[in-house]
């Protein structure tokens, strides 16, 4: 997280969580492990590269 200061905890909360897609594949994870081709099915909506960018980003 960068060195912000944030007018609401809102903010910070969107900062830290980024777009829909990060969100959505922490919630699927919570209870196990998933391998790519499962949130591919879990999530179709996200194409794959941009799931492969999230992915990345959540390392």
């Amino acid at each position: 997280m960068k060195n912000e200061i944030y007018n609401c905890p809102i903010e910070a909360t969107l900062e830290l969580i980024g777009n829909k897609y990060k969100s959505l594949i922490r919630w699927h994870m919570i209870d196990k492990v998933l391998r790519y081709s499962e949130l591919q099915k879990l999530i179709p909506q996200a194409t794959p590269k941009m799931l492969t960018e999230q992915l990345r980003k959540l390392e």
